[in-house]
């Protein structure tokens, strides 16, 4: 009986899992697809300062909630009653939206001379403004999104997020292609977006809750919730803080040809993210049902796991500057230069989900804000040393070196917490074929251009060919995988 209930709860979380991965590629996938669009109608200067934009009103975000909405889950199912939970809920809706109302209005008035020393070349009115009450309508989406985690709704938090994505795009074209409105006509639609669905979401979270507040179920949560800020704040530095040091030292330009080069290359952390949402539940259910048994499988799917990742960014340094050129204006192209060393930065972020799931796994997550603020403070040391020197060059330095720093260490915890056998020979070969396959890629010059893109997705192609000759695979996955290729021609060949 108990196993056929593990059984019954690996299913449910796999599906979820599933369900919450394909529709956040589905939703990314969206503005990917927009992006040849976007790059048409916005130069480098407004993507800059879109980037710029955002970057203030992802830290307001992090500041504004006070990391309340974090500690819902622990109220939620600490509450000895239906009445008790709609108080928590109500403490914390409340306190969020009292603390960012103070918050949001103390910038609106106080903070423009600050903004004008930091950030030189944005005026203040409308953008700085626009971000700050862009954060402020956000907060209001924090409980209800969680809420629906919490009680196991994937299809309809997917939906919400799904709603608006699309909302945002709309409104977007319509600013930006429609009207004509550049940069400014970008963060309006964006604005509008998250006070359209303040509204909603507002109505949602007040037919839940008792409209009360107690302090000491605040007390409590903020006990729990405020070590998260910190922890959030280092993840800012990390993802987006390189936009706002680079726009102290270049041109607005030089900072959208970098944005669009790390979204491009930032595939490969939708590809990631996609299998983690997958690996976490599998991780958990053979842990329980297996024990140290389970690591021998655990130990070969890490390895197919650092073989998809590497095959990823293989075939985005080696195809990004084509991509580039067919998807974006030329004014943009200049942004693949500097594509191959955010990969590898971004590569190395996605291994960094294996070790860190094992400290999930033993409940060892107070290292995470340690790691999480080394790898920070070592990003924002670099950029302000490599910026000023080689431009958007050294920025992507600084995300390779800080995305590695920060491997090393949640490696070197995490072998400490669970004691993990990794595959080194294989993985080293992994990435010694990945370096040198892009390396020939790029060293070989020809007179067609049509020549040089077939020869680079050659190299792509061949990259599991050769590591099943170096021994990286067995026999029987090769012929697995061999029988998988057989049996798909078969299908392709008799489809109507």
């Amino acid at each position: 009986m108990a196993s056929s209930k593990l059984g019954s709860n690996t299913r449910e979380l796999a599906g979820a899992s599933a369900i919450y991965g394909f529709g956040n590629l589905a939703i990314k996938g969206l503005s990917f697809l927009l992006l040849p669009l976007y790059t048409h109608y916005l130069t480098p200067e407004d993507y800059g300062l879109v980037a710029l934009t955002v970057t203030i009103t992802s830290v307001l975000g992090i500041l504004y909630p006070l990391g309340l909405h974090g500690a819902l889950s622990r109220l939620y199912f600490d509450s000895p009653s239906e009445t008790v939970r709609q108080q928590s809920i109500s403490t914390l809706w409340i306190a969020m939206a009292l603390v960012a109302t103070v918050i949001a209005v103390l910038l609106h008035y106080l903070c423009a001379s600050v903004i004008h020393v930091l950030v030189k070349d944005i005026t203040f009115l409308p953008y700085i403004r626009m971000a700050i009450w862009t954060a402020f309508f956000a907060v209001f989406s924090l409980l209800p999104l969680t809420l629906l985690q919490i009680e196991k709704h994937p299809g309809l938090y997917v939906l919400a997020t799904a709603t608006s994505t699309v909302l945002s795009a709309g409104l977007i074209v319509s600013f930006v292609v429609i009207r004509g409105h550049g940069a400014y006509g970008y963060i309006l639609g964006t604005l509008l977006t998250a006070v359209l669905l303040a509204m909603p979401y507002a109505y949602y979270t007040i037919r839940r809750i008792q409209c009360v507040f107690h302090w000491d179920i605040l007390k409590s949560a903020l006990a729990y919730s405020l070590p998260l800020i910190p922890y959030g704040l280092a993840a800012w530095v990390m993802d987006l803080s390189d936009r706002f040091i680079l726009s102290m030292y270049l041109s607005l330009g030089e900072v959208g040809l970098y944005v669009l080069g790390y979204q491009l290359a930032s595939v490969i952390s939708l590809v990631a993210a996609a299998i983690n949402a997958a690996w976490i539940p599998f991780l958990f259910s053979a842990d329980a049902q297996r024990g140290d048994e389970a690591k021998t499988d655990l130990i070969r799917l890490t390895t197919y796991y650092t073989f998809i990742l590497a095959w990823v960014a293989l075939g985005l340094a080696l195809l990004s500057q084509d991509a580039l050129h067919l998807l974006t204006a030329p004014a943009f192209h200049a942004a693949s230069q500097v594509i191959p060393w955010l990969v590898g930065g971004l590569l190395l972020g996605g291994l960094y989900y294996i070790p860190v799931s094992f400290l999930f796994l033993r409940s060892k997550t107070g290292y995470l804000p340690i790691v999480t603020i080394t790898a920070g403070i070592i990003n924002v040391g670099l950029n302000l040393w490599l910026a000023p020197r080689y431009g958007i060059f050294g920025t992507a330095w600084a995300t390779l070196a800080s995305y590695a720093a920060m491997l090393v260490l949640i490696w070197w915890i995490a072998l400490r917490v669970y004691p993990f056998a990794y595959e080194y020979r294989c993985l080293g070969k992994i990435m010694l074929v990945m370096v040198g396959l892009f390396s020939m890629g790029h060293a070989v010059s020809l007179h067609s251009h049509l020549l040089e893109v077939v020869l680079r997705s050659a190299l792509w192609f061949i990259f599991p060919a050769v590591l099943a000759a170096l021994g990286v695979f067995t026999r029987s996955e090769r012929e697995l995988c061999v029988s998988y290729g057989k049996n798909a021609l078969m299908v392709l060949r008799h489809r109507p």
